[in-house]
Order: C-alpha cells, then structure tokens, then sequence
C-alpha cells in the first residue's frame, strides 16, 4: 500500500522512528531486570527452603575455569567445590552463607594399590590436596563473594541466572586478567542439627 499524500508518509516515520527506538531501549532496560526478576525467584526458593526447618540446608556445586589469555600456552584452572549454606541475615539483608571441599585441577593424583599392584594417573583433583572455599550470596542484589583458604577473596557482582543455574565472572582485583567464569547451582538438602 503506498501513501498518497507525503506529508502522512512523512508524519508516520518521524512517529515510528522514535517508537521503535523507544521500544528498542525498553527491552535494553529490561534486560537486567528479567535477569534479577529470574535470580530473585531462584534464590528465594532456596532461602524459603533454609528458612522452613532448623535441619534444611542448601546444597551447593560449583565449577569454575580460568584461562589467562587466548594463548595456546596460556595459564588455565579449573575447579570443582561442593558444600552446603545456612541463611543468615547482616544488617537487615538476608544471605546464604556456607563453605564446601575445593578440588583443584593442577593438585594431581596418582592412584596406587591398583589391582595387580600398579598405580595409574596422573588425575585431575587429588582428593587429598582440597582446600574450604568460603561462599556468601546475597539475596538483595545476588552479589556472591567467595573466601578463599588464603583470605583471599573474589566477587561475582551481577551473576545471571538461567536453567537452574547462577553464573558470571568474578572480579581480578589489581590486574588488567579478565575474571574466572563461575557455575553454581543449588539444591534442597537436610542436616541433623
């Protein structure tokens, strides 16, 4: 259908340009509100849960990796923790706040005693080589600040939350080096207490 009178057609873009751009910025904006909307409903299934029984805990699985640079030779880490979380408040803002067993890729293990009496490896994450990994999310803004065996410690600012799971990168505090890429996913879980 073509517009007889140019003016109209000229009235009618000036009014969808502006529209479209509008609506565009709309869903720009919106974007970091469904990924808090989608971590809110996630971590507050969870702290419900924690909440409902002295005995309810949070168990927790998280993988992460590091790569320094896109080298081939470049540093690469990867680790495996799990462990449970309570739900605490501080200062009015509630957390889920625990630790767990940290294994760590380049800690090998070579397995002895084998049948016939040979050892096999090296593997991957000696089982007596971990270290505690301390883990606090919080559920005001999902900020999840992880406390190393050193003291030392990284912060996942904005995590995403998708399929079950939470993820993002942490921070490299004093370094140009992107951060570790974190996976966490959750689970419902009983302790005796």
């Amino acid at each position: 259908m073509t517009l007889r009178n140019p003016s109209l057609s000229h009235i009618l873009m000036r009014m969808i340009k502006p529209i479209t751009f509008a609506l565009v910025g709309l869903f720009i904006a919106a974007t970091p509100s469904v990924a808090r909307a989608q971590c809110n409903a996630y971590l507050q299934e969870f702290a419900q849960w924690a909440q409902a029984a002295p005995e309810n805990v949070v168990a927790f699985e998280m993988v992460s990796h590091y790569r320094a640079s896109s080298s081939e030779t470049a540093t690469q880490m990867s680790t495996y923790t799990k462990g449970t979380l309570d739900l605490s408040t501080f200062a009015g803002i509630g957390f889920l706040r625990g630790s767990g067993k940290r294994f760590v890729d380049d800690r090998e293990w070579h397995q002895t005693n084998c049948a016939g009496g040979f050892g096999a490896g090296p593997f991957p994450f000696d089982p007596d080589a971990t270290d505690q990994l301390g883990v606090s999310i919080s559920l005001l803004d999902h900020r999840i600040t992880l406390t190393f065996a050193n003291g030392a410690q990284r912060t996942i600012q904005a995590p995403q939350c998708a399929n079950g799971v939470m993820y993002g990168f942490s921070d490299a505090p004093g370094t140009l080096l992107p951060g570790t890429m974190y996976v966490l996913s959750l689970k419902r879980a009983t302790v005796p207490k």
